[in-house]
């Protein structure tokens, strides 16, 4: 019993370790990234917020690196953006959106489900969020995506973007991503420049 709870033990560190070092983190200065995308710049976006939500995407087909875009067709918005964050505005009472709703996700874009029948909707919350499938633009970049934590203050610079494959023309998107020029926050977004402000 004692080398089982070892043994899972250390394939449990094993995966923290790939999660936290070694899972690729698509960036733009690629050449494979850079060859299969075109990614058009809609509008900019920059400030100070709070992570509330972090999450990891990979491609749908099995690969031997299902998070790398070196391996396999580039036709799957994973290859581009693997990694989603829900941020929240300074303006935020986080208090208040922790004790009524709880976060989840579903295709990508972040939702705020009530805990109760409190009366509150998320309508009330969503102009000071921020719900991006977040582009890297370097590779220095990518790798401060990785240590980004949950409940961490950052300072984030970009551009909220469109993106498709030019060899088949076809528009990567998930549900809502036409809602960003509509003004409201699930959308893809280039982070051109990231600073930890915890």
């Amino acid at each position: 019993m004692k080398q089982l709870t070892i043994a899972g033990v250390a394939l449990l560190l094993l995966i923290w370790i790939w999660a936290e070092y070694f899972r690729a983190i698509p960036n733009l200065a690629q050449k494979g990234v850079l060859k299969n995308f075109q990614v058009e710049s809609i509008t900019p976006m920059s400030g100070t917020f709070t992570v509330l939500a972090k999450d990891y995407y990979s491609p749908r087909r099995h690969v031997l690196h299902p998070a790398s875009p070196i391996v396999g067709s580039f036709s799957d918005l994973a290859y581009l953006s693997n990694i989603d964050l829900l941020l929240a505005t300074e303006q935020l009472n986080l208090k208040q959106l922790e004790s009524e709703f709880k976060i989840q996700q579903e295709q990508r874009c972040y939702q705020l489900k009530a805990n109760n029948n409190t009366g509150q909707t998320q309508e009330a919350f969503i102009p000071e969020l921020k719900n991006l499938s977040v582009i890297a633009s370097t590779e220095q970049v990518a790798n401060q995506l990785r240590q980004v934590k949950v409940g961490q203050k950052i300072y984030l610079k970009g551009e909220w973007v469109n993106a498709q494959t030019p060899s088949k023309g076809v528009n990567l998107y998930h549900r809502n991503f036409d809602a960003v020029k509509q003004g409201k926050v699930c959308g893809l977004f280039r982070v051109d420049q990231l600073q930890n402000m915890s």
